[in-house]
């Protein structure tokens, strides 16, 4: 069963992700921590009707992080050290934020979502 499926009628999928780093320079740095709140809003207010899913996982950098990135975000070299983000679990929760083929917003076009170099 998709997440799409348990969106309650007249309401719409939302999904707010957010990050955390080794530090500023995209160039360089790595992401090793990817959160994503799944949330059904109101279309006509976009107010929060419900949580649906939280996707919170970390990933190795294969590089040792910064204290005064760990320092912010407090995440460790030991709390990342052989993890990685399951690119298909998110890839199935961003397909099911998806509108259905017949709503009014199905012609619009996913964003590509790209977050590893």
């Amino acid at each position: 069963m998709g997440l799409s499926s348990r969106i309650h009628a007249g309401l719409r999928g939302f999904a707010g992700p957010t990050t955390e780093t080794t530090g500023t320079n995209p160039a360089r740095d790595k992401i090793i921590e990817l959160g994503m709140l799944l949330v059904e809003i109101y279309p006509e207010t976009g107010q929060a009707y419900r949580v649906i899913h939280v996707f919170d996982e970390l990933e190795d950098p294969g590089m040792p992080i910064p204290e005064e990135s760990t320092r912010i975000h407090h995440i460790t070299d030991e709390m990342v050290a052989g993890k990685r983000i399951d690119d298909a679990t998110l890839e199935t929760l961003m397909e099911s934020m998806l509108p259905e083929p017949n709503s009014d917003c199905a012609n619009l076009k996913p964003t590509p979502f790209t977050y590893r170099a």
